[in-house]
């Protein structure tokens, strides 16, 4: 009778280990998940942004048609990025553009001087600060997960339950998006 009860404990602990260790699997894959949803929202903030960036700059550079042409094709290809590549590839697309227009506005005063110009300017020094804060989350979470996954007790564990190993997602730490 004894036994049992002991058999029993043992059994009782080594399920609340198990049930422990998939909690604790769990909330990290939903912290990385989030976190690259995050990131995604960030991305897709800047595309936006640079959208009224290149409107209010429109109004003063009019007859700069280069400008312009590659604007309208960055813009297109952020509207249609679907996965995390394309909208990092339309990231970089719209960096690569803003830049330009920052440098073309150097010679228009009256642009660089616009109130509203200044603040959109502002609010994309935000939204990259979130990138990059949003992009080290991520990072972080997804090593967090990969050390979990691999440590010795949670491994065995995991391996009876998580059959399919889940690629997760590349992201480039130094590139600016």
């Amino acid at each position: 009778m004894e036994t049992i009860y002991i058999l029993s404990v043992i059994v009782f602990l080594i399920l609340l280990f198990i049930w422990g260790n998939m909690l604790v699997f769990l909330r990290i894959k939903k912290q990385t998940a989030k976190a690259l949803k995050d990131l995604e929202d960030q991305i897709l903030n800047k595309i936006r942004l640079a959208v009224e960036i290149v409107k209010e700059a429109g109004k003063y550079i009019s007859y700069e048609k280069d400008l312009m042409n590659e604007i309208l094709q960055a813009k297109r290809k952020a509207d249609g990025a679907k996965t995390l590549e394309e909208k990092k590839e339309a990231g970089s697309m719209v960096s690569a553009v803003l830049d330009s227009v920052f440098k073309v506005s150097e010679k228009y005063p009256d642009l660089k001087t616009s109130k509203k110009f200044m603040d959109l300017k502002l609010q994309l020094k935000d939204i990259e600060d979130g990138i990059n804060s949003a992009r080290k989350l991520y990072l972080e979470s997804l090593e967090s997960l990969k050390k979990i996954i691999k440590a010795k007790p949670f491994s065995t564990v995991f391996s009876f339950f998580d059959k399919k190993e889940e690629k997760p997602k590349k992201i480039i730490k130094k590139k600016k998006i």
